[in-house]
């Protein structure tokens, strides 16, 4: 990538492993927005640890990819990225052992560090950060005052979409004209399991209430058993597919023009909207998508529309096909929805909120380094120690 020598140099890194991040989730583009709206500020490079076996959507176009041969090789390779570029500020989106080592190197070379945790399930922290920027109040409020020195709360990270007529022309749906069209997208694992269920569920109780409809999931195949469950479970009813090809997975945004409704959860509800589609919810004590509105929409907000969303008295989609139908009703709620994106999702104000975190942020503290490392000692020793007695156990019963 071409430097521009009176701009500081500024890393984002991303790992990938099976099962966890395979180069295809919402972290991964959320990490891409983040890059856009600071490239005018900064150089921005991409750091990638791959652990596959195979590629992903990030090999090829990052500045360095490592993690595949040796560790003492891995290690080097990092350290010359550091000594050669001199970052001023990392952004990271993993919490890996390896990244440690990398915060050593942050402190060596006086750059700034802040880990990101883009949404997903609560936990502590497994390492104590100087800077974290949480993509949702729900994770920040479990972490509250453990685990971190600066906290920043960025939700909005979702560049409208701009429609690629180019690709849309891959596919047609023209003998569907007659029907709605339903579209939900994600990576297929345990998490996003009871969502594919749900929109299955609503796939089944539509028909049998007359009404023509296809419904297309789409979806990377992180989890064999899940995508197993998932193609049977679908394989006997009419009119519902699962696309799990590279040429539906890769940027599946693309193919949000194509759809009537889409059923979204995280970032690619906001990307629906964003493109003024009708976007239903998924609340986790529901056996059906929901409609978001005002009663609940806060709630919602709150857990970054993920999959552990839970409402109380949620209203089934198909309880709500008036605001579908009617088009005076559906436009208003589109142009509402559509409103909010611009008020707090869209990447508008994105590039003032990274700037404002970068600025606020402490540079890496030795004793927090100290800290982190402890914590990783005492995990590992926990983890031998309940190894060690399981086996000893087995022994003592034989």
């Amino acid at each position: 990538m071409l430097e521009t020598k009176d701009k500081q140099n500024i890393i984002f890194y991303y790992s990938s492993r099976i099962g966890i991040n395979t180069g295809r989730g919402g972290a991964y583009y959320s990490m891409l927005a983040h890059r856009k709206q600071l490239m005018s500020v900064y150089n921005t490079l991409l750091l990638h640890q791959n652990s596959l076996s195979h590629s992903t959507i990030l090999d090829g176009m990052e500045d360095l990819v490592y993690g595949k041969g040796s560790v003492f090789n891995s290690l080097f390779k990092v350290y010359s990225f550091f000594s050669s570029k001199r970052p001023a500020v990392f952004f990271s989106y993993s919490n890996r052992d390896f990244t440690i080592y990398i915060r050593f190197l942050c402190k060596l070379f006086n750059c700034k560090y802040i880990y990101v945790k883009a949404g997903g399930p609560n936990y502590l922290l497994n390492q104590y950060f100087s800077n974290v920027i949480f993509f949702m109040k729900e994770n920040l409020d479990h972490c509250k005052g453990k685990g971190y020195k600066n906290a920043f709360l960025i939700s909005n990270r979702v560049d409208p979409v701009n429609v690629n007529y180019e690709r849309l022309n891959q596919f047609d749906l023209s003998n569907y004209s007659e029907f709605i069209k339903i579209l939900r997208v994600s990576r297929i694992n345990k998490v996003y399991k009871e969502v594919f269920e749900a929109t299955i569920n609503q796939h089944i109780a539509l028909q049998n209430k007359g009404i023509r409809v296809l419904t297309h999931l789409v979806g990377y195949p992180e989890d064999s058993e899940v995508t197993a469950f998932l193609t049977d479970k679908v394989k006997d009813i009419k009119d519902i597919d699962l696309l799990t090809e590279d040429k539906y997975t890769v940027n599946a945004v693309d193919l949000i023009p194509l759809y009537d409704i889409i059923v979204g959860i995280g970032r690619g509800f906001w990307e629906a909207v964003s493109l003024n589609k009708f976007v239903l919810g998924y609340t986790n004590n529901c056996s059906y998508p929901i409609l978001v509105n005002e009663d609940n929409i806060s709630t919602f907000k709150e857990y970054n529309f993920s999959a552990r969303v839970r409402v109380s008295a949620p209203e089934p989609f198909l309880d709500s096909l008036s605001v579908y139908y009617d088009h005076n009703l559906n436009k208003s709620y589109r142009n509402g929805m559509s409103k909010e994106f611009e008020q707090n999702y869209s990447t508008k104000n994105l590039q003032k909120k990274l700037l404002i975190s970068i600025a606020e942020s402490d540079s890496e503290k030795f004793k927090y380094l100290i800290k982190t490392l402890g914590m990783f000692i005492s995990g590992v020793l926990k983890s031998n120690y309940h190894k060690i007695r399981g086996k000893i156990k087995f022994v003592l019963q034989i």
